[in-house]
């Protein structure tokens, strides 16, 4: 018996063909490379040996693996599990803690930088009125100097300010 085949149907077979024939080259060609770069590892006997026990380490792996995979999966979804716990209950004790921290000092409007002061204060260096004008407050104490000082200036005098203060902050008691 013959079987026909029409022009559409060989037209196919051949685009077929010839994506096997690009498939197996390129598979002919990674296969050369991988075979070239065993060589280079093999070329060397101290390494050989070395990668043969790694490679019969990671099969006894594989194996063990492989037969306990159900056993595998269920003690990483119960690490999983524990994990999401534990992330749940530090979220909670975040929001705890959150919750007893005082509020810190509000700052003044175009606050740029501020410095802590020995006694556990803010000083904090402001930007004023024009391009270039910069002062600095205390926000302990109340000592400021304001006007139409350089960013420099003002940033020494805030520094040196915060060096020297020993003003403390008044506290914030929480109620319970």
């Amino acid at each position: 018996m013959f079987k026909l085949i029409t022009a559409g149907a060989l037209a196919d077979l051949v685009q077929r063909a010839e994506t096997a024939e690009t498939s197996l080259a390129d598979a002919n060609r990674k296969l050369a490379d991988l075979t070239a770069r065993q060589e280079l590892a093999l070329e060397r006997e101290g390494e050989a040996a070395e990668l043969r026990k790694e490679l019969a380490a990671v099969n006894v792996c594989l194996r063990q693996r492989d037969a306990d995979g159900e056993s595998f999966r269920l003690e990483t979804n119960m690490l999983l599990a524990a994990c999401d716990r534990t992330i749940a209950e530090l979220g909670a004790e975040l929001k705890l803690v959150r919750a007893d921290r005082p509020a810190g000092p509000e700052l003044p409007e175009r606050t740029v930088l501020t410095f802590r002061t020995v006694g556990g204060g803010l000083v904090a260096l402001i930007a004023t009125s024009g391009p270039c004008n910069y002062g600095y407050q205390c926000l302990t104490c109340g000592d400021e100097a304001g006007g139409a000082y350089s960013m420099e200036n003002a940033r020494r005098w805030a520094n040196e300010h915060a060096a020297e203060c020993r003003a403390i902050p008044p506290a914030v008691v929480t109620r319970t």
